[in-house]
């Protein structure tokens, strides 16, 4: 989505809250980011129109499927991994969801009491939290000792590029997936 204040400052965020739930978009936004950012944080928006536009792109969960769900968020991508698992959460068809989810300190705090809530409250939700520190290679092999199925199950990953792209690569390349789509966050 696209933010414009009336300053004409503007950002480029994902959607960090269902898509079922279009009456309430949640957006998360890096303190430093940008222009719009600063005057987010010293409370310069309040009273503002705001011009919203999108959704741009095709970072979307698949409605129609009954496969596993395995999510990778990491970084900036915590806010459109999240949009999606809540859909996926409120979907009543995908009998397994995993969240891989590697430690940031920024957006952690913020989803750590939704996300034991919904592990306590969905049998089929899986939390595997990782360390900040993890790398493409320590991912991997979690998700091969977590996710015995991996072969059959749809893959959404957000994140840094680096990260990204090369979980994607390898993912590839191990398995036959059923489906991998990735989104790169900066």
């Amino acid at each position: 989505m696209q933010l414009t204040n009336e300053a004409g400052d503007m950002t480029t965020l994902p959607i960090a809250s269902c898509a079922c739930d279009g009456r309430n978009l949640e957006f998360l936004v890096r303190e430093h980011r940008d222009n719009f950012a600063r005057s987010l944080k010293l409370d310069q928006l309040v009273g503002q129109a705001l011009l919203i536009e999108g959704p741009f792109g095709e970072f979307v969960l698949r409605e129609d499927t009954h496969a596993p769900l395995v999510f990778v968020a990491a970084a900036d991508g915590y806010g459109p991994i999240m949009s999606m698992l809540e859909q996926a959460l409120s979907m009543d068809r995908v009998h397994r969801i995993q969240l891989y989810l590697i430690d940031e300190a920024t957006w952690g705090r913020h989803y750590e009491k939704r996300l034991r809530a919904w592990q306590d409250a969905f049998d089929h939700f899986e939390l595997i939290q990782l360390p900040s520190t993890t790398g493409v290679s320590q991912l991997r092999q979690s998700i091969q000792q977590q996710t015995p199925e991996v072969g059959g199950c749809e893959f959404y990953l957000a994140g840094p590029e680096n990260l990204v792209n090369q979980l994607e690569k390898i993912l590839k390349l191990d398995r036959e997936i059923e489906y991998c789509k990735a989104q790169v966050t900066n």
